[in-house]
């Protein structure tokens, strides 16, 4: 490239000068392809200085979209002449650290991402996930494998100890496997793998002979055999659709498969525990958005909930028992007859109901009581799809009142030592995971015991138990308080 071209120019930074050398009019050819490419990756990712950090997740980022190594080559070639002229042109007298040193390495045929088969399995996740023809005999083996899809930081040794007081509830796909699964008898893990009688490794084994059988039987294709390994590189190619970042992916991804051997190079991104949940939860539903969400209506005037749950309950009689309904309410002080207080309940948010219902049965839903309530939409139009409430969204609205929903169920699960008035307990599940209380009130009547437990000053929530129902008794020692757990 001619200094010439670069006359009239202000430049402000490198990545300015090569913005105002886009904008210039010329053919195309490769040289601009890579410039472009360069500034488009660069102001993406909000960076304004060119490092061999940022080049070489350029560079990555250039391979997981599916450039050669020689396209690549010839980009970095191209951008290193431009980064010598700007250098050379607009500060001849300073002398700047070579970014692009050490980086002709990273070009190498060996890098060139293995997505092929990636994509191709892939794109045979529906016929998995609607398959019924091995049903009973590989039920087990299909809900493992989403599992793993579901939670890329999980390994198959943390999925075979995973426990029941134990699973997270941030993300809506991986709820509904665990609750599909059988948690009764005292059942201690989520999958049933013989766990007590059978080694790790032996149970590993396992898994990857059984999923392995199941996914060949719908396609799917593993050059070097079935591994946790595949299932990662599903994830990755799903992450990248969903227009998760290289480094994000990095960051969560703890191994990283051949498939896409270049992100190994690639510094991982500093996320938040919410950030990385919320990056897991749009993969998810890239991957299966028919899962159980929040939905809200707004009833019309004198319509109470209950005639919305008699609607729904008349036209959907067995789809009813797996809706759940929240409609949160709370008591104040009016003003009554001879200016005495009277204690009156009234909703937090007036004609508003929240419905958890299967995504894909929530337009009938909504249909079916359109002439007492109307459902929220993203859109004012027709076939608009309607607003989903994120479980975390609804998780700190719930928080926040202190109220929680229908649907969850809390037990004790510790025994040894009853909990007693003025003990702190830390409690685990989706609506108030994590949270620290301590108990205020504890009563007794007609064999249900009630305790009182206060989150914060003016926040704090009853928990009702029979006296007699059966206990599950895991002390948390780690927090060296009592615990208590709630299932969904």
């Amino acid at each position: 490239m001619q200094v010439a071209d670069f006359q009239g120019i202000k430049v402000v930074s490198f990545v300015e000068f090569v913005r105002q050398i886009c904008e210039i009019p010329r053919d195309k050819d490769v040289n601009e392809y890579a410039l472009k490419s360069f500034l488009t990756f660069m102001l993406g990712w909000d960076l304004k200085d060119v490092t061999t950090e940022s080049l070489t997740n350029w560079i990555a980022t250039l391979f997981v979209k599916g450039n050669t190594a020689t396209t690549v080559k010839r980009y970095l070639t191209h951008l290193h002449v431009t980064f010598v002229d700007w250098q050379k042109n607009t500060f001849s007298e300073i002398q700047f650290k070579d970014p692009f040193k050490g980086l002709r390495p990273l070009v190498d045929s060996e890098n060139q991402t293995k997505s092929d088969e990636v994509q191709l399995n892939y794109n045979l996740i529906k016929r998995l996930k609607t398959a019924d023809a091995y049903k009973e005999q590989f039920g087990k083996w299909k809900a493992i494998f989403f599992y793993l899809l579901y939670n890329p930081e999980m390994s198959i040794e943390d999925l075979a100890n995973l426990n029941f007081t134990d699973v997270p509830r941030y993300c809506p796909q991986s709820v509904e496997i665990v609750e599909s699964m059988d948690s009764s008898r005292g059942r201690k893990y989520v999958f049933a793998l013989d766990q007590p009688n059978k080694r790790i490794t032996q149970i590993i084994r396992e898994i990857n002979e059984n999923v392995g059988s199941l996914t060949r039987m719908v396609g799917m294709k593993f050059e070097d055999g079935f591994s946790r390994e595949r299932i990662t590189a599903i994830w990755i190619f799903a992450a990248l659709k969903s227009g998760v970042r290289i480094d994000e992916i990095r960051a969560i991804v703890p191994v990283i498969p051949n498939e896409f051997k270049i992100l190994e190079m690639v510094s991982p991104s500093q996320l938040s525990d919410r950030d990385r949940q919320d990056i897991i939860c749009r993969v998810a539903n890239r991957i299966n958005d028919i899962t159980t969400r929040w939905y809200v209506v707004n009833m019309r005037d004198r319509i109470t909930p209950d005639a919305v749950k008699d609607s729904i309950k008349e036209n959907f009689p067995s789809l009813f028992s797996q809706i759940h309904f929240f409609y949160p309410t709370h008591y104040i002080y009016r003003e009554g007859k001879n200016k005495k207080k009277v204690k009156v309940e009234v909703p937090y948010i007036p004609g508003l109901l929240f419905i958890k219902v299967k995504s894909d049965r929530v337009g009938s839903v909504m249909n079916s009581v359109r002439n007492i309530a109307w459902g929220y939409k993203q859109l004012n139009t027709p076939d608009s799809p309607y607003s989903v409430i994120s479980q975390r969204a609804m998780t700190d609205f719930q928080k926040h009142i202190g109220m929680f929903t229908e649907d969850v169920r809390m037990e004790m699960v510790t025994q040894k030592e009853p909990l007693a008035v003025n003990d702190s307990v830390i409690i685990h599940g989706d609506s108030i995971d994590g949270s620290i209380g301590e108990i205020t009130e504890i009563k007794e009547k007609n064999g249900i015991k009630t305790y009182s437990i206060r989150l914060t000053h003016n926040q704090s929530f009853n928990w009702s138990v029979k006296i007699d129902d059966e206990l599950r008794l895991e002390p948390l020692s780690t927090y060296g308080k009592k615990v208590l757990t709630e299932y969904a």
